[in-house]
């Protein structure tokens, strides 16, 4: 009861005549009645706040975001031209967390004595690029190019605390991310043939792509939980890390025209990606008499070897 009596005197919007009734109060049940009336809105004048302040943010989250691509041909000779395009964009995003309220353990009212709501900033960079030759050698058709991508996506957390360092907390941290990059070389070549059967194309190719994805782990205090004294006792960012993955697929392609009622497909293929090899064959006809309606297909294919996603686990890690 003493207690109670000594910090109403320190509360900024009790006026002196309700004060003196405080401490004037001879028991518990006087206390209650002189206090029995709603403080929230004058509570909340004291501290400059508002019942907003202490709402959810949910819904869309604000978002600013700029782009650029460009594009070029330009003539090398007269069979050959040389081709390029590419783009940049930035994008970053703000959305509010779960609102921290004084009382819960993952809040610190030295820092935040009327809880607080954590903000979530993403900054989200796209980045490719693509260039090459094509044209026509001799009898075939050529286009050979190089193209790269890249995207990383990173987390940075303000109006935050990690509530095991107290008062030593950071209030905005870099919570780490992710990126995943992809670089493709290939060259294709085609050849129509007009004096085979009435007309023949083969055309093949073959390609290598190198791929690669990141997590960073985010600065210690992101993730790392502290002792009384300020010593690391528990987080493990075991994920993070480079990995890579080389594909190189080989692809063979044909068809064949005959008889303006007849067309016969064939295709090949080959890829090899780590200790994974895959094949493929495949051919099929379409055969359509000129005095009917009617298309008749038959196909058949021959496949053999591994296939997986585009997401990989290497040493049990995704």
């Amino acid at each position: 009861m003493s207690d109670i009596q000594f910090f109403a005197q320190g509360v900024e919007h009790f006026d002196l005549a309700l004060k003196n009734e405080i401490s004037a109060a001879t028991s518990m049940a006087e206390l209650q009645s002189l206090l029995n009336f709603n403080t929230t809105d004058a509570e909340l004048d004291v501290r400059g706040l508002d019942r907003t302040d202490f709402n959810m943010r949910v819904g869309q989250s604000q978002l600013r975001s700029g782009k650029f691509f460009a594009n070029m041909e330009l003539p090398l000779t007269d069979e050959l031209e040389f081709y390029a395009f590419g783009g940049l964009s930035y994008r970053n995003g703000n959305a509010g967390g779960f609102y921290r309220r004084p009382d819960q353990s993952r809040a610190y009212t030295g820092l935040y004595r009327a809880g607080f709501l954590p903000e979530i900033n993403s900054d989200v960079k796209d980045k490719s690029a693509a260039f090459g030759i094509r044209g026509t050698q001799g009898e075939w058709d050529v286009d050979f190019s190089n193209t790269w991508g890249e995207n990383s996506f990173g987390f940075n957390i303000s109006n935050s605390v990690n509530a095991t360092l107290l008062s030593g907390s950071p209030v905005e941290v870099n919570a780490g991310g992710f990126s995943a990059a992809e670089n493709t070389t290939n060259i294709d070549l085609s050849r129509f043939y007009e004096d085979k059967y009435q007309g023949m194309n083969v055309a093949f190719g073959a390609e290598y792509r190198l791929e690669n994805y990141q997590i960073f782990a985010g600065q210690d205090e992101s993730w790392k939980t502290y002792d009384i004294n300020g010593d690391e006792w528990n987080g493990d960012p075991s994920l993070h890390g480079a990995y890579a993955v080389s594909i190189i697929p080989y692809e063979v392609f044909s068809s064949t025209i005959n008889f303006d009622f007849l067309i016969v497909d064939s295709v090949a293929e080959y890829n090899f990606q780590g200790a994974a090899e895959n094949g493929l064959a495949a051919t099929g006809g379409f055969f359509s008499p000129l005095t009917y309606n009617t298309v008749i297909e038959a196909v058949s294919i021959v496949k053999t070897g591994f296939g997986s996603s585009s997401t990989y686990v290497i040493e049990n890690k995704l």
